[in-house]
């Protein structure tokens, strides 16, 4: 694809969160040209066009590069995303309900736009880079303010009857528990994705339960991590909750789906020991209740990304070369 396009032309990858944007400038060889990101704006989808182009805009000159460069996009975006209508619609987390994304940036900018579902992608970033080697089968799970998962079978994304595949954020681990953005009770996500945990510990501290957390804070779940790994009791017991939440999930589609691994990134993980700490410490509770519980969660099971790789803004240039190449 890449010899298709001119050296110096430029893909933009945009990564839209529930609390940024981020923005990643790649050559058609994969040659990084560097990242930055902008707040997300929630709550305006009217305006979901201009925000990606904004955040191009910023990102280039943040970078010191023309925007002239830049020949095609792609996008990540959590929710259902039709990657041939170049549509969105329920991205909870966004405050979107129905969006022509596709075709609001390009009223603002007539170039190429790949689209997929944001962690879809940010799975195929992982295979296409080989992250994992020579695995062509595993699950890639992303948390951060809401958690989504792309499923990897036979060297390809599966995305579903429906384009729902990969949606564990919503699976039910706690039936009557918090609510989710999706409506229902108790889900993953409201559990264990990075507002869920703030929100749980807050509620700790706030009933009495001892804590350096501030009362009054607005703080956030990398606050709650690195003041769980200090003994800290009441964000240890959000940490705890969240960390056995995530072994249910991942033991309910391990023994449906047998992957021999399950890759992990996303801004929560990026807490590093105090999350994967937990999490191992949950996963061997499960694995002490039988064998079988035992062979499909292997030891081997968890694979932290490599520190600072960013699988959402790779995945999203991805999707802009090939979309370039379609165009050609």
């Amino acid at each position: 694809m890449s010899a298709r396009l001119a050296p110096e032309s430029l893909l933009a990858g945009v990564d839209i969160g529930g609390t940024s944007i981020a923005v990643r400038i790649a050559g058609p060889d994969l040659a990084d040209h560097g990242r930055h990101a902008v707040p997300t704006i929630v709550g305006e989808p009217e305006a979901a066009g201009a925000q990606v182009v904004a955040a191009i805009d910023a990102a280039c000159a943040a970078l010191g590069i023309e925007r002239a460069r830049v020949v095609a996009i792609g996008i990540g975006v959590p929710g259902h995303v039709d990657p041939v209508a170049g549509t969105v619609r329920m991205a909870v987390n966004l405050g979107w309900g129905q969006v022509a994304l596709r075709e609001q940036v390009q009223a603002l900018l007539p170039l190429p736009v790949g689209m997929d579902n944001d962690v879809r992608g940010a799975a195929e970033g992982v295979r296409a880079r080989r992250l994992l080697g020579d695995l062509t089968d595993f699950l890639y799970v992303a948390i951060g303010t809401g958690i989504a998962a792309g499923l990897v079978v036979d060297d390809r994304v599966l995305r579903g009857a429906h384009l729902f595949a990969g949606e564990i954020g919503h699976l039910v681990v706690e039936p009557g528990g918090p609510r989710c953005n999706c409506g229902q009770e108790g889900c993953l996500e409201a559990i264990a994705g990075g507002p869920a945990v703030a929100a749980i510990a807050r509620s700790a501290v706030a009933t009495g339960m001892p804590s350096r957390l501030d009362p009054g804070g607005a703080f956030t779940a990398a606050e709650v991590y690195a003041a769980s790994a200090t003994g800290d009791p009441a964000a240890r017991a959000a940490v705890t909750r969240a960390a056995r939440a995530l072994a249910r999930a991942f033991a309910t589609v391990d023994a449906v789906l047998d992957f021999p691994a399950i890759a992990i990134g996303g801004g929560v993980a990026a807490a590093g020991p105090a999350f994967f700490g937990p999490l191992e410490e949950a996963l061997d509770e499960i694995r002490a209740t039988s064998p079988f519980a035992a062979t499909i969660l292997p030891a081997d099971l968890i694979r932290p990304l490599p520190a600072g790789d960013d699988a959402g803004t790779w995945g999203a240039v991805l999707l802009a070369r090939a979309a370039a190449a379609e165009s050609v």
